[in-house]
């Protein structure tokens, strides 16, 4: 027990549980063996045209190119490999995060555990320690940015000064260039402070819109003065601000096309096409929500909540709440825009549902009432997810096949659309598509339901119910 104690008192300080964090975080990565995702490779190659001086072809590539050109900027000054430098920019960026997290849960709890408590809910969420941090994405910025940005926004209410706005204003800013839904705060923010509290203050309230006031002005000598100012905004995604919850709303109030042969149910569901429509969507939106939080937090986070152990500072309490609101309602836009099932853009509102799941879980851990059960359910939760977190290490099948044709295979391959497959061959975003200018290939990589039976098949992958074949052009 006396071990367990040193333990707990050495990462109850915050450098000790963020090195922690942060190693947990690189072996994650590590443990990806170099794998990498498909918006990841499509940021390295946008940096590729960059560096090659090919500026339209590259704001072209993909119009939200802030994650792209840093990487850019940091290779001409370090010529490390793109996918090395990439992932090294989102370690640090998740470093900020972790960082502002804990920073957050030390002020609005006043209790030294909690960094402690704060970062073993943190090192057991699948989503974040297995599933997201080990990719490239402009997620890891978003993340970093909120953080900073809820960290100097509480700070700023217990202490409102021009200095405190602008670090919340700025954090949320700088997110805004990695995610533009980060901009979405800085517009309702100020809103929120300004209804929040009892005494009305006009200046404040200006203060807290003075970032956004002056980009306004930025913004609008640039339309005046530039010619192709309505392209240039058409082409980003700052229109997508406005457009995605429209877009959400008319889809929301629109009848999902569902059709029965029983006539009378026939007559049911068109008397309620509406409400099926709503119910349905809200549906989707809580149940990924449920499986993005996890198993785990979604019990302490609920069950918390429902018996009323949440203890924190009222006023501190309402803005996390509004964060956490504001969040959800950010990704269930995107959700239904982007009709992404995946966790990906659950996990930037976690981390506000953290800051009331480690307090509830504090609480529940030290209170003499809690039962044996409730605490063996959260313990084991807690082990079972660092465990899979440490060792869960899946066969990356594309990999697998690069790794063939490297060993086994000297002449040319026709990858066809996998281009992440050319990528594992030497890890070169400047040449991977280069096979694309070939015109005859020896061997053809193909999917599984274009296999014919006068096809000269070199290999399965895998051997059984085969989604990739390697096939003789000859």
């Amino acid at each position: 027990m006396k071990f367990l104690d040193l333990i707990k008192n050495k990462l109850s300080f915050l450098p000790g549980m963020w090195i922690l964090l942060f190693i947990v975080a690189a072996w994650s990565i590590l443990n990806q063996g170099g794998s990498i995702n498909r918006d990841g490779l499509g940021y390295l190659e946008q940096a590729t045209y960059f560096i090659n001086g090919e500026w339209k072809e590259g704001f072209l590539f993909y119009p939200w190119p802030f994650f792209s050109l840093l990487l850019t900027i940091l290779y001409f000054f370090t010529h490390l490999p793109l996918q090395i430098l990439a992932h090294i920019i989102c370690l640090i960026l998740f470093g900020i995060a972790v960082y502002y997290f804990l920073r957050i849960l030390q002020f609005i709890t006043r209790d030294r555990d909690s960094v402690f408590y704060g970062g073993l809910i943190l090192i057991s969420s699948i989503p974040i320690m297995d599933d997201y941090v080990g990719m490239i994405l402009r997620d890891h910025g978003l993340w970093a940015a909120c953080m900073a940005g809820t960290y100097f926004y509480i700070i700023d209410q217990k202490n409102p000064t021009l200095h405190n706005s602008l670090k919340w204003q700025f954090s949320f800013f700088i997110g805004g260039f990695f995610r533009p839904e980060s901009f979405i705060f800085l517009i309702l923010l100020p809103l929120w402070h300004f209804v929040s509290i009892n005494k009305k203050n006009l200046s404040i309230f200006l203060i807290n819109y003075l970032l956004l006031i002056s980009i306004f002005i930025v913004f609008s000598l640039f339309v005046m003065f530039s010619d192709n100012a309505f392209e240039l905004i058409t082409n980003s995604r700052l229109s997508e601000i406005i457009y995605r919850p429209v877009t959400i709303i008319e889809k929301l109030f629109s009848p999902i096309p569902i059709i029965s042969e029983d006539p009378m149910l026939k007559i049911l569901i068109d008397s309620h096409k509406i409400f099926i429509s709503v119910v349905t969507m809200f549906s989707i939106i809580f149940i990924k929500w449920f499986y993005a939080v996890g198993y785990l937090n979604s019990f302490i986070f609920l069950y918390g909540l429902s018996i009323k152990k949440i203890k924190l500072n009222p006023e501190i309490y309402k803005n996390i709440i509004f964060f956490l609101l504001l969040s959800f309602f950010i990704v269930s836009v995107n959700t239904y825009y982007v009709y992404v099932l995946s966790n990906r853009y659950w996990v930037f509102h976690l981390w506000w549902i953290f800051l009331i799941v480690v307090p509830i879980f504090i609480n529940l851990i030290r209170d003499e009432e809690t039962s044996g059960k409730v605490r063996f359910l959260i313990w084991a939760g807690i082990f079972v997810s660092f465990f899979n977190i440490i060792f869960d290490k899946g066969d990356d099948l594309e990999m697998i096949v690069a790794n063939y044709v490297k060993t086994n295979l000297k002449e040319s391959v026709d990858f066809g659309d996998f281009e992440r497959i050319s990528y594992y061959i030497n890890y070169d975003p400047f040449t991977f598509k280069d096979y694309h200018q070939i015109q005859d290939h020896k061997y053809k990589l193909i999917k599984s339901e274009q296999m014919l039976d006068e096809l000269n098949i070199i290999k399965k992958f895998p051997e059984d119910n085969p989604k990739f074949i390697l096939i003789s052009n000859d």
